[in-house]
């Protein structure tokens, strides 16, 4: 993991905390721009780690890819699992209202 692929990553998940503790009462233009920053962010991350895989293959460094195949598995999926589960909550909050 790089350290482009974290900010990344806690940007995907910290600008929907934001919109839940914002309270805003509509779907304001702020509202959907942290709610796309966050999803292609997520987006964004996902693909850096992409890239980073690609850099092991071309060296040919597979015990590296052994390695980090698993971990990178979890972190990836429990990103993508946060950033939507944070996204449709603070979506669904302003729906109620």
């Amino acid at each position: 993991m790089n350290i482009g692929t974290l900010l990344l990553g806690l940007l995907a998940c910290t600008l929907p905390i934001v919109n839940l503790v914002q309270g805003n009462q509509s779907l304001q233009r702020p509202f959907l721009i942290n709610l796309l920053i966050s999803m292609g962010a997520c987006a964004l991350a996902l693909c850096l780690q992409m890239v980073n895989l690609y850099q092991l293959v071309k060296r040919e460094d597979f015990s590296a890819l052994m390695d980090l195949a698993g971990s990178i598995t979890t972190v990836a999926s429990t990103l993508v699992i946060v950033t939507v589960l944070l996204n449709g909550l603070s979506i669904m909050r302003y729906q109620v209202k």
